[in-house]
Formats: structure tokens, sequence, C-alpha cells
């Protein structure tokens, strides 16, 4: 057990892993209980959202698809966010197709790789199945979600299921955030997986500097977001992918075909005020390929980077001064000399193994 002070900032962390993804959550030392609060909380959205606990909330919810059912508020919350991102996305952002994902064959959490490899059904099941009458393949459910918010009570269309997905992660690592901010915290740091959300004074310097690592090399970033607070989150279809026969699937499908997305992107970066709202937009620029990310970025008031394929490197312009009737309080874009980049990382590695203090 330690403290360090860096930067005049005496800092307290918490590493633990949670949602399927190593956690990390940085404080000021001042914060340290507020720290052990936040684990708690993710811990605890974990049991509410997991579609692979089968008491969970969202497990619960799936099975009465069709039947309205009270929730807990922060269920109800996430639920009420992903109706607003799906909304926002003209259903792009579909969070209702996780019995197609399953059919793909993402049926057990991903731990060292796809669980069920050769075991999704070779024509994608409900994603590939041919309407006799049509010969249409059926897509993503078109119906809406029934909120009734007097009752804190939700009512998922018939045969549908909703996937909590990235959004939940991200919406956690923002309820943990404002937790903090509640408690006083003056330094934040929350990192769930691929998300980070940050906020107050950085401990290891002048500002928040986040990278992004290169989808084709762990040990090179391919730039680096700098906000004054916000998050970051990447979504990418190279890490939780898996074949069957001889088809390569992943999970960020298409909600016009039910398939996985067929993009010329292989990761996609965002950055906004909050991180469920990262996510979506990581998530939806990845689906929609290079030829609309400048527009999706523009339209869902973000910035960002994606990377084709070929490892070109698409840029958002800044993103604009207000996101969604939040205040997206960004700094700019930075894409430094791979030296420079490696050097920071050294550094900030540094800081943190003098900084550590592990909550068991």
């Amino acid at each position: 057990m330690s403290e360090s002070q860096v930067s005049g900032t005496k800092t307290f962390v918490a590493s633990f892993r949670a949602m399927g993804s190593p956690c990390r959550i940085v404080v000021n030392e001042g914060a340290r209980e507020a720290a052990l609060e936040a684990r708690h909380l993710i811990e605890d959205l974990e049991l509410r959202w997991s579609r692979f606990l089968p008491q969970s909330e969202i497990s619960q919810l799936n099975r009465c698809a069709g039947q309205l059912m009270i929730v807990s508020k922060e269920t109800y919350t996430l639920i009420d966010h992903a109706c607003v991102a799906r909304a926002a996305t003209h259903g792009v952002f579909n969070p209702l197709m996780l019995s197609q994902l399953e059919d793909l064959g993402y049926r057990q959490p991903w731990i060292d790789g796809p669980p069920e490899t050769r075991t999704g059904r070779a024509d994608q099941s409900r994603a590939g199945q041919a309407n006799k009458s049509s010969g249409e393949q059926s897509v993503a459910c078109l119906e809406e979600i029934q909120l009734l918010p007097e009752l804190s009570a939700v009512c998922l269309p018939k045969r549908t299921q909703f996937d909590p997905g990235g959004i939940g992660k991200g919406l956690a690592a923002d309820l943990a955030t404002e937790l903090l901010l509640a408690s006083g915290a003056t330094t934040i740091s929350v990192e769930l997986g691929g998300d980070v959300r940050v906020t107050g004074k950085p401990w290891y310097g002048p500002s928040w500097r986040i990278g992004v690592s290169h989808p084709f090399d762990d040990g090179a970033e391919v730039a680096a977001f700098t906000p004054d607070s916000g998050a970051v989150a990447t979504s990418s279809r190279l890490g939780r992918r898996w074949t069957v026969g001889a088809e390569a699937r992943h999970h960020l499908l298409d909600p016009g075909t039910g398939r996985s997305a067929e993009t010329d992107l292989v990761a996609s970066t965002a950055c906004a005020a909050t991180a469920w709202w990262a996510e979506v937009v990581a998530k939806v620029v990845l689906i929609g390929g290079s030829e609309a990310a400048h527009g999706c970025w523009q339209d869902l008031a973000a910035s960002g980077i994606a990377v084709t394929e070929e490892g070109d490197v698409l840029q958002s312009t800044l993103a604009p001064a207000t996101q969604l009737g939040e205040t997206a309080q960004l700094g700019e874009l930075v894409q430094p000399r791979q030296e420079t980049v490696r050097q920071e990382t050294v550094r900030q590695e540094t800081v943190r193994q003098e900084t550590e203090e592990v909550l068991v």
C-alpha cells in the first residue's frame, strides 16, 4: 500500500475486473472511500445488466419481452439512453439485436477468445433466414421499446432481446464518475476496458491525455485525445471475431442485414462529453464505414478517428460546442510523433506504478 505525489496531486487507485474487462479508478487521495463506493457501484451494475447472468434484470426483462416489467432506476436509465441513441442514429444503433448476435455464435462470456467459435448457425439463423414469401432477410426489430417513467417500467417488443453491450459499459463509467463528483473528488479517471471518462485535475501533468492504440500494433498509438473533461471510447471488429465454417464474423451487427457489419473500418474511436455517447458514436461510425464517417461525426456532434483495413487514418474536425444539449469541453485531437508517444506512455506507466493501491 503506497501513496505518491505527482504534479502536486496525491492519488488513490482501485484496480479490479468487471463487465468482462480490466477496470481502474484513479482519484485524489482524499476520495479513496468514494473510489471504493464507485467500484461497488460498477460491480452492482454488472449484476443488474449482464446478459450472461440468468438472474440479472436484463435477462429477466428479455424473458418477459412483450410484458411490462418494473426495473431499477439504473436499468431504466440504461434502456432510456439506448432509446435516445437509437433515435439519434436513425436506428443504426439498435439495442434489440441480441437474438441475432447469439445466433451468430456469441452466447457465452468472452474471456480469452470466442467460447463457441464453430457452433453458430451456418446460415446465421434469424440474421440469415429468408422470408419464404418475400425472399427478404430478417433484420433488426423496428418496433419501439415502451417506457413508462412514472413506474420505472419497460416493455420490450415481443420476441426481442435487449443487449446492453458497450453502451452499458460506457454508462457505468458515467454513473461512477457522477458518484465521485458528488463526493467531492477533484481528480477522476474511470477506465472500463476501452472506455475512459476523465474530469478534474490530472495527476500526471497539466492536461488529460488519452492515447488510442493502433489496431495493427498494440505497442503504438495512432493518436491521442486531450479533453478538458469528457470520455473516449473505441469499437473494433478485430478483437471479438470468430468463424463459422469459412465465414468470418464479429460482434458489431448491421441492423439493415442482421449480419456482422461489412465495413472497411477496423476500429473507430470517439471523444464526447460522456462515455455512453462516445460508445454509441464509435460503434455507429464503424458500422457505417469510411464514406459515412465524417457525416456521422458531424451529425452526432463528436470528434473521433477511424482506421481502415489498409491502415489509413481518418480524422474528424473538432466537435461542435454543444452535444445533444450537453456542453462538450473537448480539447484538440493530436497525433504526435511516434517516439514522443512512446516516451509519454513510459512516463505515465511509471506514475501508475508509483501511485497504485489495489482494492481487493
